[in-house]
């Protein structure tokens, strides 16, 4: 896909910023009510206008969830999450890239393109409260 087609501007670099500086997996939501604390005339639209570039740039990637609004990664390499069934955070799993499934999709004739992976389940935090009560 080329990307020449994309301009840089100081918006989507402000949304990347949030992103990046968040420390979670922000919606978009949660990025809007970041910027518009320092730019009150940035719209919700705008807000999922550059996330939606960003992804296709390759700089973000989308984390879908079962329940809740979709939620941004700043890390775009193959990875996978937990999504908290709780608190809705959403948990990076330190789980190694499942090559074989590329392989058997290959040995199939199929071409994989990505991996969304998501599992459902307690965070650290939710699942000590259990433990704890």
């Amino acid at each position: 896909m080329s990307t020449t087609h994309y301009r840089n501007s100081k918006q989507r670099s402000r949304v990347l910023e949030a992103v990046q500086n968040s420390g979670t997996h922000p919606t978009a939501e949660y990025i809007f009510d970041t910027l518009r604390k320092e730019d009150p005339n940035i719209s919700l639209g705008t807000v999922y206008r550059n996330l939606d570039i960003l992804c296709k740039l390759g700089k973000l990637a989308k984390v879908g969830r079962m329940d809740g609004p979709e939620a941004f990664d700043r890390n775009p390499q193959p990875h996978y999450h937990l999504c908290c069934t709780r608190c809705g955070a959403v948990v990076d799993l330190p789980v190694p890239y499942m090559e074989h499934v590329d392989q058997t999709a290959r040995n199939m004739g199929c071409k994989v393109t990505a991996h969304r992976l998501i599992l459902d389940g307690l965070c650290p935090q939710c699942a000590k409260m259990d433990l704890d009560s």
